[in-house]
């Protein structure tokens, strides 16, 4: 734990301070590839996700994954809040909760399970067309670090990328609609 935040305080040292603050309110689509701990092969499909600040400091979000590969599939739905808190101008830490219901079918077999997720994560809008995000996130016993990128092409339309390491390492690439 001591390690992460020694990693999150040196990324929000290493930004520049402009008066920039983070975007939130946005739907992505995404190409989504999940590396499960004991496959042999990578499950690969699509994902759908949105935020919305629905209060000043509450940050909804949700999201819908489905991936594949021969005759397994996995489906991740899941949606919760963060609270925000802004560390300087274009800096903020997230803190939140997650419900998590995902859903393994192989064969004749088909696995559900829900579970609870607690996050923290660091936001910050480095420039007009770069905006990231890391952070820790302690789901079902398991901790997974990930973070994402997201490049504007305009002020409303960015390319997205995200990577999450843990109990199974997660990589997408997408864009997203910023409103």
């Amino acid at each position: 734990m001591k390690v992460l935040l020694v990693v999150l305080a040196s990324i929000s040292m290493s930004v520049s301070a402009m008066a920039l603050n983070a975007d939130y309110n946005h739907a992505s689509f995404s190409y989504t590839s999940y590396d499960l701990e004991g496959a042999t092969d990578a499950l690969g499909g699509f994902g759908i996700a949105g935020e919305y600040i629905v209060h000043p400091k509450v940050l909804g979000k949700a999201s819908y994954t489905k991936v594949s590969k021969n005759s397994v599939d996995l489906s991740v739905l899941r949606f919760g809040a963060r609270y925000m808190h802004e560390l300087q101008t274009n800096i903020d830490l997230l803190v939140g909760a997650d419900f998590a219901k995902s859903s393994v079918e192989s064969g004749s077999t088909d696995i559900s399970d829900t579970e609870i997720g607690l996050n923290a994560h660091v936001r910050t809008k480095h420039s007009e067309k770069i905006q990231f995000e890391a952070g820790v996130e302690l789901i079902d016993g398991d901790i997974n670090f990930g973070g994402n990128m997201n490049y504007f092409f305009e002020k409303n339309i960015s390319a997205r990328g995200e990577i999450v390491f843990g109990d199974s390492n997660v990589y997408s690439v997408g864009g997203s609609y910023w409103f």
